[in-house]
């Protein structure tokens, strides 16, 4: 599944906006964390968000936002309630950043950040429907992602400005 912020694209390999060539397309997954880095082929890119140095610690403030329903963007605010808490979802047993922000359905995806504005985990899964505790990518595993997933786009735009 694929989210980008606003739409999620189940089983997506490339978005397109109305000619032949797909204008996004995924070219890094992490499926043990449900994750995918996307190739903007058209467009600009707005501001990037900078990753944390260290992950989150009980109690720290959280934000995020996100379109629940279609609707939004709405921010929601809370704290961290255990940085790394095995959950079973769908018989698979996961780990999670627990937190007490709200993360209803069109959320998923969302970037989750500390008071600095930089990346610690991404919105995942609410424990019920729109339940005040929800979950999120672990930030080990997302920092290593994303220093994958630069080192990759790195080397294939490299690669493309070679011919």
């Amino acid at each position: 599944c694929i989210s980008d912020g606003q739409t999620v694209l189940d089983g997506a390999y490339a978005l397109g906006l109305g000619d032949d060539a797909p204008a996004v397309r995924p070219f890094f997954l992490d499926l043990t964390h449900d994750l995918a880095a996307l190739i903007l082929r058209k467009g600009e890119v707005g501001a990037w968000l900078e990753v944390a140095d260290a992950g989150p610690t009980w109690l720290t403030p959280l934000q995020t936002a996100g379109y629940p329903y279609g609707q939004g963007p709405l921010i929601h605010t809370g704290y961290v309630a255990a940085s790394e808490m095995p959950e079973e979802v769908d018989g698979a047993l996961r780990t999670y950043v627990i937190f007490d922000m709200t993360v209803c359905p069109g959320q998923s995806g969302s970037p989750v950040v500390n008071r600095k504005g930089q990346l610690v985990s991404v919105a995942q899964i609410g424990f019920g429907q729109c339940s005040t505790m929800s979950g999120g990518v672990p930030f080990a595993p997302l920092r290593a992602f994303v220093v994958r997933a630069l080192t990759l786009g790195q080397r294939e735009l490299a690669a493309r400005t070679a011919h």
